[in-house]
């Protein structure tokens, strides 16, 4: 989460603080403070599930059956699994998930020597975000020369 640290720094001055109701300057204001206040303590907190979200994209198959056994071999290992097909995907979703997962694994074909497009730009806004990953791995597919590692 983006200013993670700066936002524990102030859930701590308001600790002891009696509120009604949380009014922000920009948003909705909210009547139970306790649910927003609960839902930073925990997004900012630094423990993660035992989930791994795989962004992915599959322009002809090949990275899908990557995906596809990825996917099957850690649910056998009862590793929960959330992927997201970045070419149908709401990216908002994927930003959801990336909350308290602990491993991320994007799959790319590669696309004019690099990873695609769609990837890239997930890449861009898990950097964004700065979830609290501990883990990030690729997996993908290219047939006449591959940069997407190097480029992501």
């Amino acid at each position: 989460m983006p200013f993670r640290t700066t936002i524990k720094k102030n859930l701590e001055k308001i600790k002891d603080l009696e509120m009604e109701i949380i009014a922000p300057s920009h948003g909705p204001a909210y009547d139970k403070p306790d649910f927003i206040l609960n839902a930073y303590k925990e997004w900012t907190s630094d423990e993660v599930k035992n989930e791994v979200v795989i962004p992915y994209i599959s322009m002809h198959g090949s990275t899908q059956k990557m995906v596809d056994y990825l996917v099957g071999a850690l649910a056998d290992r009862g590793v929960t699994v959330k992927q997201f097909n970045l070419s149908v995907v709401d990216i908002g979703k994927l930003a959801m998930a990336l909350v308290d997962a602990a491993t991320m694994v994007i799959g790319t074909p590669t696309v004019l020597v690099g990873p695609h497009p769609n990837v890239a730009y997930a890449a861009f806004l898990v950097n964004a975000l700065r979830p609290k990953l501990q883990f990030v791995s690729i997996i993908g597919s290219y047939g006449w020369g591959g940069k997407a590692v190097e480029q992501l």
